[in-house]
C-alpha cells in the first residue's frame, strides 16, 4: 500500500516540473518570436469592421461619440438594419504605407459615397484606441506607418 502512494507522488512531482519547464518555454518562447505586423494589423481591422456591422444590424441610432459615423448610415437607411458582412480584409505593405482593403456587404441598397465614408471614419476612430496605432491629422497610423483604408461595398448604389 505504502508503494502505490509513492508511485502517485512521483507522478505528481513530474507533473509538477514538467508545468514549470512549459511555463517557462512560453514566456521565453514569447518573447523572441516576432508577430507578424501583417497579422496582426488584419486581426485588428476585422475586429473593427465586424463591430461596425453588428452596430449596423441594429438599426438602432446611439448617441455615443464611438458610434457617430455610423448613425449616418442608419439614419439614411431609415433607422433599419443595414444587413452588413465584412467579406474580407486583405493587407499588403508598400515601400511607405499599409494599404488595407475591406470588402463588405449590405442588403440595403445605400449611397455608396455615404457607406465608405461613414465605416472609413468609424474604423479610424476605433483602431485609434487600440495599442500600437496612433491618430495623426485625421490619418491612423500603425506602428508609426500611415495605414491607408479603402472600402469595397457591394450592394452600394451610385
Amino acid at each position: 500500500m505504502l508503494f502505490l502512494g509513492r508511485r502517485g507522488q512521483t507522478a505528481l512531482e513530474l507533473m509538477f516540473i514538467f508545468a514549470i519547464i512549459m511555463t517557462g518555454l512560453v514566456v521565453v518562447v514569447n518573447a523572441y518570436v516576432p508577430t507578424s505586423s501583417t497579422v496582426s494589423l488584419t486581426y485588428y481591422v476585422r475586429g473593427a469592421a465586424s463591430d461596425a456591422c453588428s452596430f449596423l444590424a441594429t438599426g438602432t441610432v446611439v448617441n455615443e461619440t464611438r458610434y457617430s459615423a455610423l448613425n449616418t448610415i442608419i439614419i439614411s437607411a431609415n433607422y433599419s438594419s443595414v444587413g452588413c458582412q465584412v467579406l474580407g480584409v486583405s493587407v499588403e505593405k508598400s515601400a511607405s504605407q499599409w494599404n488595407v482593403t475591406i470588402k463588405m456587404n449590405i442588403a440595403v441598397p445605400l449611397s455608396e459615397s455615404v457607406f465608405k465614408v461613414a465605416v472609413r471614419d468609424y474604423l479610424i476612430n476605433s483602431l485609434s484606441h487600440v495599442n500600437g496605432f496612433s491618430l495623426r491629422g485625421g490619418e491612423i497610423y500603425y506602428k508609426n506607418i500611415p495605414v491607408r483604408i479603402n472600402i469595397v461595398c457591394e450592394g452600394c448604389v451610385g
